[in-house]
């Protein structure tokens, strides 16, 4: 069992049962379940959902969906992964972990200069250049004010489905 803290320690690496990973407040175990992977919130695993309500995320199955690449086994409060798909469950992970560390200006503006030089993202520059505008003057270490976490996410997450698009 190996205890991530976060994206950046995902880096070639495959999760498999029982790692555990920290999603800011929340302390998550990888359950191997009947057939597939799902993460469990070790503080209360009837409150899976928690993972998803802490990243202000409406529909779990079709995020999860996404980052699968196929439709999810459940749709329980955690949907899980069809067979055991480490390969899956780990682009998730690092998707919800980057999603949680989108806290400060410079989270940010990283994420703007990447989907500006990505190619598979250019309609996507105008908002880029909008939540820049936004947050022209702030200090990189600045954390973000709801509004502006709630831009970059929804930012974060548009092009993540352009970059996951066949």
């Amino acid at each position: 069992m190996t205890h991530y803290l976060d994206s950046g320690s995902l880096k070639n690496v495959l999760l498999e049962g029982g790692d555990t990973m920290q999603l800011g407040p929340l302390k998550c175990l990888l359950n191997d379940g009947n057939y597939g992977f799902y993460l469990d919130n070790l503080a209360d695993p009837c409150r899976r959902s928690e993972i998803f309500n802490l990243l202000e995320i409406t529909n779990s199955y079709e995020f999860c969906k996404k980052y699968y690449g196929y439709k999810p086994l459940t749709n329980d409060s955690f949907p899980e992964t069809q067979k055991r798909d480490s390969v899956s469950i780990t682009k998730l992970v690092i998707a919800l972990m980057r999603l949680y560390e989108m806290r400060t200006v410079k989270n940010a503006l990283d994420e703007c200069a990447c989907i500006k030089t990505h190619p598979k993202t250019i309609l996507l520059i105008k908002m880029a250049e909008k939540l820049e505008k936004e947050l022209l003057g702030k200090k990189p270490e600045d954390k973000l004010n709801v509004k502006e976490k709630r831009a970059a996410r929804e930012l974060f997450n548009m092009a993540e489905d352009e970059i996951l698009k066949k």
